[in-house]
């Protein structure tokens, strides 16, 4: 009964434009449905045209594409975006995920992809101090991680 005023709930802020809001309720629940929320926003709210959750947040949500799989699937974590939260990108397969060098922090799991390429806006350095060792960003990765930068290359092993 209480998933399904959660849905309506959902329903209602997505509808309303107020995305934030619908992550809020799922993250709330520590629910893995940000992934499917995601999906279908990018998929399905506007088409024909892809819609774009991050450009109505300031964040990238807990789960944002959990287990998620659309391998050509692109994601910019835009400038304005200064931290991803935890498990965001975990054992998802996209095509690219592009992040800024404006972000932050990134949280445990975020980028444990098990597919797809990691674009850094940075250089090595600059990703190496802000996050390794202070993140666990890594967290449970089944593979081999590389992380493409405007210098070069960080390969993290599993």
């Amino acid at each position: 009964m209480e998933m399904d005023k959660d849905v309506e709930l959902i329903s209602y802020y997505v509808n309303n434009d107020r995305i934030e809001d619908a992550y809020n309720v799922l993250n709330e629940k520590e629910s893995q449905m940000a992934s499917k929320l995601t999906l279908y926003l990018i998929h399905k709210k506007d088409a024909p045209f892809t819609f774009n959750p991050l450009s109505h947040l300031e964040y990238v949500p807990k789960y944002y594409l959990y287990e998620a799989v659309d391998e050509n699937l692109f994601v910019y974590v835009h400038e304005g975006i200064e931290e991803i939260k935890d498990w965001a990108f975990a054992f998802c397969r996209i095509k690219k995920l592009l992040i800024s060098n404006k972000v932050k922090y990134i949280g445990d799991g975020a980028l444990s992809l098990n597919e797809g390429e990691i674009v850094y806006e940075g250089t090595k350095q600059e990703f190496i101090s802000k996050f390794l060792g202070k993140s666990k960003c890594f967290l449970r990765s089944h593979k081999q991680q590389t992380i493409t930068c405007f210098d070069g290359e960080i390969v993290i092993e599993k």
